[in-house]
This record gives C-alpha cells, structure tokens and sequence, in this order.
C-alpha cells in the first residue's frame, strides 16, 4: 500500500479531516494521530437538571484542520455543541443521491444510497441516515437510537432538451431526539440558532454582535430564572495584509469572573490563509491542559492545521507527532525520570488494514498501536470495516475476537466476543436490525438476562434474571423512573416486595424517594425523602424519612459551597479555584465555633501536589513531566509561632506554622490567611449579571 501523501493528510478519513474515527490521543490535550488534527472542547455552561439523555449544554469545539468562518470568528476552527448542518446532492428522482451531514464535534460524514438502504457511510462508520422523496422531514439516525431531524426542500427543474432533474435544500436541524423520544428543541431566527429548550423546559438563548458571530449565551431554568452566562469578545487582527476577526475571549459568572483567552498565528499554508490557534488558556477546559500552545507543521508537505507540538504555554513540550508514511509517531516531552530511564518516552501508531476476506485496504484503519514501552497491540477487521480482533502483545499473542450485527445493513454494534484461552463467549441480540435496543444477553455460562420494553420509548419495563428473578420499571412522560421493583428469585413479579417510589415535579425534578417496606419500616410512604430546589434548580435541601433536613448552597456553576447537617449544628464549607479544583474546605468542629481547613495545592495541569491538614501536616505529591506515577511524602516539621501580619496567599514556604493561641480557632499555614468561618451568606439564592 503506498503511503499516503502529506498535501491530504487524513484526506480519506470517513468522518473528515477534523473528525475523531480511530479514537484521539490525550496524552496533552487531544489529537487525531491519523489526521494530525488538534481538538479541544470546552464546555461553557451545563445546564442543572435537565431532562433525558442528553445534557444541556453549550460548548465549544476547537479542531486545528477546520479552517474560519464559523460563528466564533475566522480564526481558530471554532464550532458549538448544537452546530449541525446537511447537504444533499442533486438527482434525476425525487430522492438525493447522498447526504453530507457536518457534526458539531467537527466530523463531516457523507451518506451514500449506492451504499445501501438507507442511506450508509463510509467503512466503519455506524451512523446511518434516513433519506426522503421531495418535501419532507429526513433524520440523521444516531447509533444509540437517537435521531437529528432536518427539513428537505426539494425543487423540481425541467429544461427543454435537458434530462430534468431535482436539488434539494436540507433546512438546519430543528429536533434533537434522544433514544426513548425526548425532544430537545432548536429555534432560529434569521437563519442563527437563538434557542435551545431541553424536554423539560430549561433553555439557552444565544445573542450575536454587531459581527455576526456569537456574544453571549445565557441559561434558563424552566420558570424562566437567568442562572448562567458566558459572553465571547472578538478582535480584528492583521495576518499578513489581511485582518481577521477572532475570538479572543470569554469571561462568565462568577466572582471574581472567570476568564479565557485565546491567541492566534499565521496559518501554516498561506501568510495571509485564516489565522491558526497558537494559545489557550481556559478556566473551564475540564482536563490537564488548561494552558496550551500548539505548534504546526510548516515544512513541506503539509496539510492546514496539522498538528506538530503540543505545549504548555509556557514552552514546555508535552507531546509530538512525527508522520512517516503510514505510520505516527508519538514522542513526550518529560525526558528522564528515576522509573523509566532516560530519553523521551514514545509511542506508534500503524495505519493500513484489510477489512476481512474482501481483500479492500483501508488506509485508515488503525492496524497496530504501540505502548510507551513498545508493546503492540494489532487489529483485525469484518468485511464492513469494524473490529473484529483484537490481539495483544503477549507470546503467542492473547487474541479477542468480535462479531457484529450485520441485519441487512451494517451497523458496528457488537454481537458476539469470544475470550481469548478457553474460547468463551458473550452474545448479545437486538430488538431489531439497527442494533440500537439490547433484547437479550446470554453470557459466558450459557445464563440468558431478558430485556423487555415498552413500545414507542423502548425504555426497560423488565428485566428477566437466569435465576428467575425478575425486576420492573414504570416511567413517567420524561423517561425517569416512577416504580422499581427489586429482583427476586421467584417467577412471581417482585414477590411479596415493594418497590422503591419516586415523584416528579412537572420539570423532571425529583421530589420524594420511598424505599421499599421493610420488616423495621413495613410503612415507609408517609415519611419518604424529600427534595426541595433552589431557584437554580440544585438541591436545596433534602429531609430524611426521621425529619432531618441538610441544607446545600453552591456557587454560581452550581459546584457545593455549603452543607448544613441537621440541626445547624455542624456545617461544611467549600471554596474552588476560578478553574474549579477546590481550594480549601472547612469542617465545622463544635458551636464556638471552632473550623478546621483542609488546604489544597496543584501545579499548572491541575495535578494536586499538596495537602495540608488541619494540624499542619503537609502531603506532598511529584510527578513526573507528563504526568506519571505519584510519589508522596508527608512533611511534619513544624514551629509554633503566631505571625505579625500575613503574607500574600501564596503556598505556604516550610517549615509550616500554626498559628497558636489560648483557645485554638482554627490552624493556618503561614502565608494563606482563610477567615476562621465560611460565612453563611455564601449560600445561593439568586444570581446577579453585570
């Protein structure tokens, strides 16, 4: 097979040059080592509370190959959570050829009915898509049951003398539906998304500037109350002798407010091409590399955005890929350490399978992986271009086998795996072809589980045991659970038991939880725990069946900041970083009253380095460059000392100090001055916009 050529690297990728098909590597951030593309995804506002099976939530997605123009600017690759959008090709019949849908996540996957019916993609590939004739609804069909609905304009062309012919306009996506036919909404206006409503009425509204591109989204509960905001700040800058307007920023609720910042370098193929991402520094990104630089290919051949480096923004080499042939080549950046040895670890990554007995090479397909220690781990593929083995690097390899469901059209769901030693098998059967809906299970003993549901939501109504135990569920109009009937070992359904109970308000909020009756509570129904709800829609508090209530506050993205035992007795206090990790936390001891704090520390990948408890003792974490294997070593050298004025609130220097006095409030390490109570107001109610 020869090598694919650098100018369309990861060109033949099923799901695009930005797209994840082979899984990314996140040993920094996150990258596709067959496409060289780099991806970040920063969820901006996740909505509390929201119905079914998928969140609400706004996000950002940053891929490296996908050039400007979006509605983040034209810099960067920027795209959001709910950024779907089809294309279908033109026809001499009533019905397209083939659908390109682009998924919010970067993906771009085209839809073929000389495939098969309905429509399919590319080898490997398990979406699906149901296609129509002129006017009407047609779905992109998800392979967990889901849907996207899109509207088709078709328009009819007959010209004298010419084959007449139609071409179809697809309408951007107005329903997301999740697996059991909760509907989340999509509202336009002029053409932009201005709202998302999830099933249970919580919804996002998007503005946009005077630029066309997005300025701020705001969340809502189902009773309309403004609980979050995030607002986007863009600048025109030169790049060679053209400007470009790019997202620089984001700052959100908080106090202090939370900011992100973004910059940006000349694109790697053109002086004057859309800028390409160079740094970000996110307070929200929820993994290691909150900081990052990148650094692109700029040596011939090369394809736009393909990623070479991943750093900290303060230089330090994190992660590389090297492209040679078909092969990738990873090196991290954390040289020498006492476990490994020396020189920089690495790992590869070889591209280029068969799929099956069909004799077709797919150049995409991941054929062998490296660890970092060079142990090989090679795949196998069926004929539609989904694993089928998978072999280890152990001598003679230790080899897994799949099969796939394949009811008349392939769909990479896993029927059948067969262990490696003593042959055993696990097979699973569907409730029909698309492999969406588990039917049955029959495991490595031969045991059969049963799964039966109800028509329509194809949510699980029971669960039929090999010992004959049998489970029940009922539901309520948003999917959730209303009745359980625990698993018994009779036929008889839930036997003498109960079942556990839960009520709902009309938004999908749990309110009560019943148990069971039990020889100790053969009664439990007049006395059930209770929920109740800030008006953020987070808990508030919950009461015990014996009337003990705890009391919850939070801050403004709804991590807890209070809890109240029963009684207002004792209370827990919590304080976070701007970029969520916590800061400290307190334990109320007695009613003086008298906290104890607990101290955490992290170095720039959000890897905790430092504990220090309430007595001074310090817990310290190393690591090495990349991340490895902790060591920890406790510090418990200390001076009684009471300081005349505190120092700024830096990480206390060792030996640490407590602070001593005749009646102990609280212990401090010198240099972090925390007030020796976390105030109750701290609890939320009500959220303030600039």
């Amino acid at each position: 097979m020869a090598p694919l050529s650098l100018s369309g690297q990861g060109a033949d990728n099923p799901t695009g040059v930005t797209g994840v098909f082979n899984g990314n590597s996140t040993t920094g951030c996150s990258y596709d080592p067959y496409t060289a593309n780099a991806q970040r995804i920063i969820p901006d506002l996740t909505v509390s509370g929201a119905v079914g099976a998928y969140p609400l939530q706004w996000a950002r997605i940053m891929n490296s190959r996908q050039a400007g123009g979006g509605v983040f600017g034209q810099g960067g690759g920027w795209r959001h959570s709910y950024e779907w959008s089809c294309s279908a090709t033109e026809n001499v019949t009533g019905a397209p050829d083939s659908y390109t849908v682009n998924y919010p996540d970067g993906r771009k996957v085209t839809f073929d009915a000389n495939i098969g019916t309905p429509y399919l993609a590319p080898a490997g590939v398990t979406d699906r898509f149901g296609g129509g004739i002129g006017d009407t609804y047609v779905y992109l069909n998800l392979t967990d049951g889901g849907k996207i609905r899109f509207w088709q304009d078709a328009t009819y062309h007959s010209i004298a003398g010419e084959p007449a012919w139609w071409d179809f306009v697809i309408s951007a996506p107005d329903q997301i539906i999740d697996p059991h036919g909760q509907i989340t909404t999509l509202t336009y206006t002029s053409g932009k998304l201005t709202k998302v409503k999830e099933p249970g009425g919580r919804y996002l509204t998007i503005s946009y500037g005077t630029n066309g591109y997005v300025s701020e989204v705001d969340t809502y509960t189902a009773a309309n109350y403004f609980t979050q905001w995030v607002k986007y700040g863009y600048t025109s800058l030169p790049f060679g002798d053209v400007n470009y307007v790019v997202l620089t920023g984001a700052t959100y609720i908080g106090s202090p407010v939370p900011t992100a910042s973004y910059t940006y370098q000349t694109s790697n193929k053109s002086p004057t091409g859309n800028p390409l991402i160079e740094t970000c520094q996110d307070v929200r990104y929820p993994g290691p590399m909150k900081n990052i630089k990148y650094i692109f290919v700029r040596t011939s051949p090369l394809s736009y955005g393909q990623l070479y480096q991943e750093k900290n923004i303060n230089g330090t080499l994190v992660a590389q890929l090297t492209v040679s042939g078909s092969t990738r080549t990873e090196t991290r950046g954390d040289g020498t350490n006492l476990f490994r040895g020396p020189g920089n670890p690495t790992r590869s990554f070889t591209y280029g399978a068969t799929m099956g007995t069909t004799g077709i090479t797919k150049s995409y397909l991941l054929k062998t992986r490296t660890d970092f220690k060079g142990n090989a781990t090679t795949f196998g593929y069926d004929n539609d271009g989904y694993i089928s083995s998978i072999a280890d690097a152990h001598v003679p390899a230790h080899v897994t086998s799949i099969e796939r469901l394949n009811g008349g059209f392939p769909t990479g769901v896993i029927k059948k795996i067969t262990h490696p030693g003593d042959a055993s098998t696990i097979q699973y059967f569907y409730t029909d072809a698309t492999g969406a809906y588990l039917d049955h299970v029959i495991d490595e003993r031969g045991k059969q589980t049963t799964y039966k549901r109800n028509s329509g939501t194809m949510t699980t109504y029971e669960i039929d045991y090999p010992d004959g135990g049998i489970e029940t569920y009922t539901y309520n109009s948003f999917g959730q659970v209303l009745t359980h009937f625990m698993p018994s070992n009779t036929a008889a359904n839930g036997a003498s038991t109960d079942s556990e109970k839960y009520s709902y308000d009309s938004n999908g909020r749990l309110l009560t939880y019943t148990p069971p009756a039990t020889g100790s509570d053969p009664s439990p129904s007049p006395h059930p725990t209770r929920y109740t709800y800030d008006v953020n829609d987070h808990h508030e508090t919950i009461t015990d069946p014996k009337n003990n209530v705890t009391t919850f506050g939070y801050n403004e993205i709804g991590q807890v900041t209070i809890v109240q035992h029963p009684g207002g007795q004792s209370t827990d206090g919590y304080v976070y970083n701007t970029d969520g990790t916590l800061q400290y936390k307190s334990i109320q001891l007695n009613t003086t009253p008298l906290y104890a704090y607990t101290y955490y520390y992290y170095d720039d990948y959000k890897r905790l380095t430092s504990v220090i408890d309430p007595v001074g003792r310090e817990a310290d974490l190393y690591y090495d460059t990349a991340g490895g294997r902790p060591r920890a070593s406790l510090i418990p050298t200390r001076t009684s000392h009471v300081p005349s004025c505190w120092a700024q609130p830096t990480k206390p220097p060792r030996p640490f100090t407590m602070k001593i006095c005749k009646n102990v409030r609280s212990l401090l390490p010198l240099g972090r001055r925390i007030p020796p109570r976390l105030p109750i107001p701290m609890m939320r109610s009500t959220t303030s916009r600039p």
